[in-house]
């Protein structure tokens, strides 16, 4: 019996994960944390820090890191469910606590921590409002220039209508890769934000994960949308590891299949992410 291969992975992979997908590139998942000893997670887990408490292990108590961590590279192995990048290198950046709380601050040191330890991509599922305090732009953009790609989830502040620009922050700054949530059939969920800072969009309606203690969790939201763009993203910077974060935006929109309205739009960005 292995892995089980649910329908979100197999829709932005475009059928099977390949087992050595992500080899070598390093992606921090700026959240609650990680579980550790996960059975799917604990041989991609390479490192981290706990802002919170930086004595302690990044460990998640809250379930929401793990959730995410296991969307971007769950192990393909003989049990459980897999990532999309399954042999990716996780660090677990643990800015939030055991109720899922963080401040302005923790997610500054979260993203500045994975400047200092040169992450390839940073996968931030945290939704701060829409007015940008100028520290976490330049921390943000710092970050870009030093060649980290930042996947932000667009926040779940959407009306069902689609009317308005409610991206959250940090997916609002530029040259942050913003991402929409979309459910089984395509289409964009009824709370998934809107605007003109949308680049992407991804599965996140219904998404089966790891979860603490050895468990698997259902949850919805962008924060389940953006760890399927930070994988596809892995593969590829696999495949091109010098690419800088415009070049690796560049392929995966151009890779996206549009979603109505056609073209770029507020709704889902260049559409649905794909592997090249």
């Amino acid at each position: 019996m292995g892995a089980s291969l649910n329908w979100n992975i197999a829709r932005v992979l475009r059928g099977q994960p390949q087992s050595d997908s992500g080899t070598g590139v390093k992606v921090g998942v700026i959240d609650t944390g990680i579980d550790l000893y996960h059975p799917d997670l604990k041989v991609n887990i390479e490192g981290g820090v706990n802002v919170i408490q930086p004595s302690l292990l990044p460990l998640d108590d809250f379930g929401h890191g793990t959730h995410v961590a296991g969307i971007i590279g769950a192990r393909h192995n003989s049990a459980g469910c897999v990532g999309v990048a399954p042999a990716v290198s996780l660090y677990a950046i643990k800015v939030q606590n055991r109720y899922g709380e963080g401040t302005l601050m923790t997610l500054v040191k979260g993203i500045e921590w994975g400047i200092v330890n040169k992450m390839d991509i940073l996968n931030i599922s945290i939704s701060l409002g829409m007015s940008t305090p100028p520290i976490l732009r330049k921390v943000v953009q710092q970050a870009i220039w030093s060649g980290v790609l930042v996947v932000a989830a667009a926040g779940n502040s959407g009306r069902p209508s689609g009317v308005g620009n409610n991206v959250q922050l940090p997916a609002r700054i530029p040259g942050t890769v913003a991402v929409a949530a979309v459910d089984y059939h395509n289409r964009r969920a009824p709370f998934s934000s809107t605007g003109p800072s949308l680049a992407i969009s991804a599965p996140g309606v219904n998404i089966k994960s790891t979860y603490p203690n050895e468990r698997y969790a259902v949850l919805s939201g962008t924060s389940m949308a953006a760890p399927h763009v930070s994988g596809i993203a892995a593969i590829v910077k696999q495949a091109y590891p010098h690419a800088t974060p415009q070049q690796v935006i560049q392929v995966l929109c151009r890779h996206a299949i549009d979603l109505p309205p056609r073209g770029v739009d507020w709704f889902t960005g260049a559409g649905l992410v794909q592997r090249p």
